[in-house]
């Protein structure tokens, strides 16, 4: 098979012999990388093996693939996605397609704050979690963030037995707060909460400034607007809400996990409806959609109502749930900004 040009100008880019590809047998056809995550993991891959070009549905032991090179391909999996994986995964996830779709999984361990970055030496961001209840969001947020800034990603508890969510957002903040005080024992403290999240982030910042505890930056992803409004919801989120479901309905888990995350989705709404905002003496930031910033802003918003300090709000992609996917780097971009000024 002729190399293409860009696979001769990442075999350049590898220091040691490069194997051809042409040069083994046993491999099918050659598949080239269809997404970003695909991309990245070949070229994970094709650094470790030493072979180039590596199609995505290439196997790790046809490649020469062994346990030491498993070791090392799990540790850049970390680094590079914020996603522990079990070696062992590798038994069935033994090709770049299989491993980008295991990658794309979300995060639904059974921890209540699974950490990401985690051996990051910066003082931790702690992340409140939306309308899932998982942490997904603030893996996908530590990707675009300096690697020595570890996130806490606060989540609810989905397994059968298990703590269910609270009803409220002042439960959901006081639970979340034993964590946060197990992670960092005293301020100044770093909170960044998305969607209904950032209810419980600002919560948890109004607790903790009223213990006499410092906040050193708290950001609000596209919070919902307030005051909230049945008929406005209705119009311009309901879409958003339903494209949630759908792909809650249709995300690889059991069963009973997602009738599971269902029923916090439906406890976290509920929660988020009755919360009613306090004044907050310290600086407010708001990351906002298009859609959303006019709102969030104007003059009548309780958000800017309760912003007894400086209110600063960024535009950052045209839609709430564009964020999370193609406004991801730039969220990132401003995230790190803020952290690195204070």
């Amino acid at each position: 098979m002729q190399m293409t040009a860009d696979a001769a100008a990442r075999s350049a880019a590898i220091a040691d012999i490069v194997i051809p590809r042409d040069s083994l047998t046993g491999l099918g056809a050659f598949l080239p990388a269809r997404n970003p995550i695909e991309k990245r993991l070949v070229a994970i891959w094709e650094r470790i093996l030493k072979v180039v070009p590596i199609g995505v549905e290439d196997h790790w032991y046809d490649l020469g693939g062994d346990s030491l090179g498993a070791a090392a391909l799990f540790a850049e999996i970390e680094a590079a996605f914020c996603k522990i994986l079990p070696l062992a995964a590798l038994l069935e996830a033994d090709t770049v397609g299989k491993l980008a779709a295991l990658i794309e999984k979300p995060a639904v361990r059974n921890e209540a704050a699974p950490i990401f970055n985690a051996r990051g030496k910066l003082p931790p961001l702690f992340c409140a979690h939306g309308l899932t209840g998982s942490a997904e969001f603030a893996r996908r947020l530590a990707m675009h963030l300096e690697p020595e800034q570890p996130v806490v990603g606060f989540q609810a508890l989905y397994r059968a037995g298990e703590v269910e969510p609270g009803d409220t957002i002042s439960a959901m903040a006081a639970e979340y707060l034993e964590i946060l005080r197990r992670c960092q024992s005293r301020g100044p403290y770093r909170l960044i909460g998305w969607c209904v999240g950032s209810l419980i982030a600002f919560e948890m910042a109004q607790r903790l400034l009223a213990e006499g505890e410092e906040i050193a930056r708290l950001i609000l992803v596209d919070p919902p607007v307030r005051p909230f409004q049945a008929s406005r919801f209705r119009a311009s989120e309901a879409s958003e809400v339903e494209e949630a479901l759908r792909h809650l309905s249709t995300i690889d888990i059991d069963r009973a996990l997602r009738e599971a995350m269902m029923r916090t989705f439906a406890a976290i709404l509920r929660g988020s409806r009755g919360y009613r905002l306090r004044p907050y003496p310290a600086e407010l930031v708001l990351l906002c959609s298009e859609a959303n910033c006019a709102s969030l802003t104007a003059e009548t918003s309780e958000w800017r109502a309760a912003a007894r300090g400086r209110l600063v709000a960024a535009k950052i992609a045209p839609t709430h749930m564009s964020l999370t996917n193609d406004g991801m780097p730039r969220l990132g971009f401003h995230v790190r900004r803020l952290l690195a000024a204070g």
